[in-house]
């Protein structure tokens, strides 16, 4: 099936004893689809596996015949929304089958969902929700934060209190065609069909580049050095016109660190995250992940932007250094 679902396919994908979804819920169910192949991508690369999710079942009704559909025991992955797209949002699955995520991705054989199999499923599921998120900011210019795990726990269906009104989806999740296991998402439904709103949002992102009419661009802290050209023979000359058409990513880093998985968890609002470049350093410039240059962050209308101050190699270094 396609990227867009169609009347018949909606239907098809509501149990028996769903309501009649509403415009806007139908929109979001195109918003996943479109998003899902984002989640599974990256899902997969976690867990070193091929993953695939079918085709959710849609359950509209009320929280007592959602419970009814959850196993007994059961871990809770909250991933709530923040923002201008706030609501809650969380996985439920079995404890039994999310141990084997957690097994596939620690690379052990192991009976016992500890409080680190517990972490590494979380990241796992914020990983993949961030970059189904990523791919909503690309496609439709709209940011859609998450905010840090608020919870992942093993509990009992009989503690699990749902607010009204929720929307369930119910997918079977493989991985390199073992076993599917189950995954029951629940969203608020006030926030799912906020998402859906998305198709039909009128394009007002303003060009990065743009001044106001009539205004002159205003620069702030650029005086731009003179840089000696770099000669290249024919032959190099005609090796670069073929890769004139390559897309690169070009990336500004402003730091790094390291930390352990624990601590990743622990990051909220308000959290100070100390980077292990000083002051005042040069930022780096990356293309496809390869230093290329640093420069300084400056200001042009009202934009950040950075002028190349160092220039680490040369285009031929940087292609070999990528290979």
């Amino acid at each position: 099936m396609g990227d867009n679902l169609s009347e018949d396919e909606i239907n098809a994908l509501l149990t028996p004893e769903s309501d009649k979804l509403t415009p806007l819920l139908e929109d979001f169910l195109r918003v996943n689809r479109r998003t899902m192949p984002s989640f599974t991508e990256t899902m997969g690369s976690l867990v070193s596996k091929t993953c695939t999710v079918s085709d959710p079942q849609v359950l509209l009704t009320s929280p007592s015949d959602i419970l009814g559909r959850l196993p007994e025991e059961l871990v809770e992955i909250q991933l709530n929304f923040r923002g201008a797209y706030s609501g809650s949002h969380s996985y439920y699955m079995d404890k039994t089958e999310a141990q084997l995520i957690a097994n596939s991705m620690m690379g052990v054989d192991s009976e016992e969902l500890d409080a680190t199999a517990l972490s590494a499923i979380s990241e796992a599921f914020s990983q993949s929700v961030n970059a189904q998120l990523a791919f909503v900011e690309r496609e439709f210019e709209e940011h859609i934060s998450q905010g840090a795990p608020l919870d992942i726990q093993v509990i009992g269906k009989g503690s699990l209190a749902l607010t009204p009104p929720v929307f369930t989806l119910l997918y079977d999740m493989n991985f390199d065609g073992e076993k599917a296991l189950s995954i029951i998402e629940i969203i608020n439904q006030d926030l799912a069909e906020s998402i859906g709103k998305l198709l039909h949002q009128e394009e007002i992102v303003k060009s990065p580049g743009a001044s106001k009419a009539g205004e002159a661009p205003k620069v702030e802290g650029v005086s731009f050095p003179s840089f000696r050209a770099t000669e290249i023979g024919p032959q190099e000359e005609q090796n670069l016109g073929l890769l004139m058409d390559v897309p690169v990513t070009l990336a500004v880093e402003l730091g790094r660190t390291k930390w352990q998985l624990r601590d990743v968890l622990t990051i909220g609002e308000g959290s100070i995250i100390e980077l292990e470049k000083q002051a005042g350093e040069p930022v780096d410039v990356l293309v496809n992940n390869n230093l290329i240059a640093r420069g300084e962050v400056v200001v042009v209308d009202e934009n950040f932007s950075v002028r190349i101050t160092e220039i680490i190699t040369s285009f031929e270094q940087m292609m070999q250094k990528g290979m």
